[in-house]
């Protein structure tokens, strides 16, 4: 009698926990986070940041614009990661040179004569698993998470948001 009782025990919370995990929603592995400043006269800086739960992201692939060449005279990144910009293609690609850290890793950072909403809005990753199980075919694509625009102003002030003429301090 014990020993049908684990074993229905056992088949019960089975079954529960893939129950439990089909009705959990799946969360994202990668998400990607952007922010821009209008630094006015048509170029615009861009911050981005990804947050990775992936344990071998090795490249995340943003759409550009096509030959904006101030991307590739501005493009910075942090210490361990490269950032590359393919004018031709309209790509720009953050890898790391081992495997992206877990967490949030940041900023890339550029000009760019795109305002936001025309470029910057759709991403692709790419993990070691997939690059050569898949190649071309990425792990997870999704939405960049733009932040409002800040427009610099005379006098150390700031227009936040489109159009909507808050005025705040800057820094």
């Amino acid at each position: 009698m014990t020993e049908t009782r684990r074993i229905l025990t056992g088949l019960a919370l089975g079954a529960l926990a893939m129950l439990s995990t089909q009705m959990m929603p799946a969360r994202a592995a990668v998400m990607v986070d952007a922010s821009v400043t209008d630094q006015v006269g048509g170029v615009f800086n861009y911050a981005f940041s990804v947050t990775n739960d992936l344990a071998d992201l090795a490249i995340v692939e943003i759409d550009a614009p096509l030959a904006d060449t101030l991307i590739t005279a501005t493009l910075s990144f942090p210490p361990a990661y490269f950032a590359d910009y393919d004018p031709g293609l309209g790509a720009l690609s953050f890898l790391a040179f081992l495997n992206f850290e877990l967490g949030t890793v940041g900023p890339f950072t550029f000009d760019s004569t795109a305002p936001p909403g025309t470029a910057f809005n759709d991403f692709r990753v790419f993990s070691d698993t997939d690059i050569f199980a898949n190649p071309g075919v990425p792990t997870q694509t999704g939405q960049v998470d733009l932040a409002q625009v800040q427009v610099p102003l005379p006098g150390g002030l700031a227009r936040v948001g489109l159009g909507l003429g808050l005025m705040v301090p800057l820094g």
